[in-house]
């Protein structure tokens, strides 16, 4: 273990300097070794039938099928009514996307549910139904397969099956899309779906180096990471919310489920699935889940769902990754990430009164600085994209307005290490409503543990294959 530590701090130090070509092969040396206080078991050469390439994926994996599991023949007709049901349960997509919009999240010009159709499509190019086990594999994972020729004599014709062995084997163990589909919240389902991918991704390595042990394993993650380029192009046409959603989980949910790996091989990483990470925000960070849990925290405008007439028909939590991306469309990259990394947590609620949409958004932050930065990095935000321009709130420090059409108003106000966006209601009714936010807003956290004890040496970096 104390190698293992010593190899997690090598590849931490490479990255912090941008060596990132160095760093991959770190990476990859750490995967090779990080069974070595229990060898992995022998495998085969690669298989030429389903039955032996299951048998070599239950190897990897170190777990057994508990049901036999097929190829379907054709595609089954899900229908898109009820995945979408499954995403986001009772609210509306209309509601959503007006609320993302209002936001920043979405163009004005998007439609929200045609390109939904076209998310789930591509994050189902492969999938394990579980109630007929079957593994099913669609045209698009075809597509993926092609778009990755350009890695020569590499056994790739079967990785879509690999990948959905691997699916297979965490439903029957785990029951994961069960829980996913029990989500409704935005930050924490894209938190399981990374976890879930990043467990297939490290299978789908392992796979690779076993059939061809010829090649070295910085090229297997290679490959891996051009399953993503590969996704992330075919995607090209989604709004860059759905499109980054689609890839974050092969990029960053592989590097958190290594950390894992690194400290317990396969026995800690089903160790996450019995504890998963909350937020987005402890893929992008593995140690504020496996160094220190810093779960986020929950916020309850109590007093703002008092004053509605009627309950939120929006109610959700877009985390760190989804506040980096909206920051992302006015600063850099780097800057963005600066700024979003300071993210505790958020709650978006919005309210249909008649026509009209109020939409609220809460945002918490480590410290009154951070809160500051996001405030001031925000508000430039909404004046490019909605065309406004903030004034000054009449009586009131850190708080702006811009007018609306409608006798309505946008505001903006900073409290503390917390942010507050009113969005479309009556400019006395918005400054009444922060009031009543400010004056009763419960922000609690999960208690901090520490899930491997093994992984208090690892070092406070996260890992991220670009």
């Amino acid at each position: 273990m104390d190698v293992l530590v010593w190899l997690v701090s090598q590849a931490a130090f490479l990255w912090a300097r941008g060596l990132k070509r160095v760093w991959i092969l770190a990476v990859a040396g750490l995967l090779a070794s990080c069974s070595s206080s229990n060898p992995s078991p022998k495998i085969s050469p690669p298989p030429e039938s389903f039955k032996e390439l299951q048998q070599r994926i239950a190897l990897i994996r170190e777990l057994p099928f508990k049901r036999e599991v097929s190829l379907a023949d054709e595609s089954p007709k899900a229908t898109f009514e009820g995945i979408l049901a499954d995403e986001y349960g009772t609210q509306s997509l209309v509601h959503i996307s007006r609320a993302y919009k209002r936001l920043g999240l979405l163009p004005e010009s998007t439609d929200f549910g045609a390109a939904l159709a076209d998310y789930v499509r591509l994050e189902r190019t492969f999938y394990y139904e579980a109630r007929k086990d079957l593994l099913v594999i669609l045209p698009d994972g075809t597509q993926l397969v092609q778009a990755m020729r350009e890695e020569p004599g590499r056994n790739l014709e079967q990785l879509r099956v690999v990948l959905a062995l691997s699916r297979a084997l965490q439903e029957q163990h785990f029951q994961w899309q069960g829980k996913l589909n029990g989500i409704s919240l935005e930050d924490r389902k894209l938190a399981f779906r990374a976890l879930a991918v990043g467990d297939t991704v490290l299978v789908g390595i392992a796979y690779l180096q076993a059939s061809q042990p010829t090649i070295t394993p910085s090229d297997s993650v290679r490959t891996l990471a051009r399953w993503a380029t590969a996704l992330e192009k075919i995607s090209s046409h989604l709004p860059q919310l759905l499109q980054k959603k689609l890839v974050f989980p092969y990029r960053d949910g592989s590097q958190f489920v290594q950390w894992a790996h690194a400290a317990k091989g396969w026995t800690g990483v089903n160790a996450v699935f019995a504890d998963p990470p909350f937020s987005t925000s402890q893929i992008l960070h593995p140690e504020k889940y496996y160094v220190k849990r810093e779960n986020p925290l929950h916020l309850r405008p109590s007093a703002l769902a008092r004053q509605m007439k009627e309950s939120a028909v929006v109610d959700q939590t877009l985390g760190e990754y989804l506040v980096q991306l909206l920051l992302a469309l006015n600063l850099s990259r780097q800057e963005a990430s600066q700024i979003a990394a300071a993210w505790t947590g958020d709650q978006l609620s919005a309210y249909q009164e008649g026509d009209n949409l109020l939409t609220a958004w809460i945002t918490a932050w480590k410290k009154d600085d951070d809160a500051r930065a996001f405030y001031r990095a925000y508000q430039n935000l909404l004046q490019r994209l909605h065309r406004l321009r903030f004034a000054p709130s009449p009586g009131r420090t850190d708080s702006v307005q811009a007018e609306l059409p409608g006798d309505r108003l946008i505001l903006l106000q900073l409290e503390g290490p917390f942010v507050l966006l009113l969005d479309g209601t009556t400019p006395t009714r918005s400054m009444q409503l922060a009031d009543e936010v400010w004056k009763n807003l419960d922000a609690e956290t999960e208690s901090t543990v520490i899930p491997f004890d093994s992984a208090k040496g690892l070092p406070q970096l996260s890992f991220r294959i670009r």
